[in-house]
């Protein structure tokens, strides 16, 4: 699938969400899925769904109730008890992943059972999606408008990205006629390259670092390590002796 612009990727959720929205019984919870595996596809909202993942997993911890019937109830009061929209939003982020990742048979049916509800299909997903849904949608456009107010200059441009392809494939190349390639390492260097032309320099840096920092306590040895790190930034790997 083609990474879509920041524009493209704000207009392709809201399309994609009011999909899901409008959804019959036979096809909502197939178009979540497919709406999260479209999230998932894209680095710029993957990596946003990663924030959401590191800012607010105490949310995540509150949810582990879902799966008892006697402490179900104790969610809808902890939903209820978050003051910001942004709060609510992750919220339904969490809540849609677990639909995702746990395979429930209906996303609506959490309904009744969180916040002590009997009600039919249509009511059930009107809740569903004004409580959960589209808090999280709002939250990931937000994200997304906030992105906006980065200057410009901060990222690569269209030149940088294809002189940076071109600098991780060189450096392929040479851990390989050196013999210090890795298949981790690799994967690693390939994903650099996918998030050229998502991240803004400050933070491809941050990446590229991090991503060293936590090889270098695998079986990937630490000549390759500080070989990638000069090859990037002309310097020595100062935290690695």
């Amino acid at each position: 699938m083609r990474i879509l612009s920041l524009d493209e990727s704000i207009e392709k959720v809201k399309e994609k969400s009011f999909e899901v929205e409008v959804s019959d019984k036979r096809f909502y919870l197939s178009n979540i899925n497919l709406f999260w595996n479209f999230l998932t596809s894209q680095p710029r909202l993957n990596n946003l769904l990663d924030r959401i993942e590191n800012e607010y997993i105490y949310i995540d911890q509150h949810l582990v109730d879902l799966s008892d019937n006697s402490k179900v109830y104790r969610v809808g009061k902890f939903f209820f008890e978050l003051e910001t929209d942004d709060k609510r939003g992750a919220f339904g982020y969490f809540i849609i992943k677990r639909i995702k990742t746990e395979n429930w048979p209906t996303a609506y049916d959490l309904i009744g059972r969180v916040f002590q509800a009997s009600l039919d299909y249509e009511a059930s997903k009107e809740r569903f999606n004004e409580l959960i849904f589209k808090p999280f949608i709002n939250l990931l456009i937000d994200l997304l408008e906030e992105s906006k107010t980065d200057n410009i200059t901060d990222f690569f441009s269209k030149k940088e990205v294809k002189e940076t392809e071109t600098r991780i494939d060189k450096i392929i190349e040479e851990l390989e006629a050196l013999s210090l390639g890795h298949e981790i390492l690799y994967e690693e260097l390939q994903d650099l390259k996918e998030q050229l032309s998502v991240l803004n320099k400050k933070n491809w840096f941050q990446l590229m670092k991090g991503k060293l920092i936590d090889a270098s306590v695998t079986e990937i040895s630490k000549e390759a390590i500080k070989f990638v790190y000069k090859g990037f930034t002309g310097h020595d790997f100062p935290l690695l002796p």
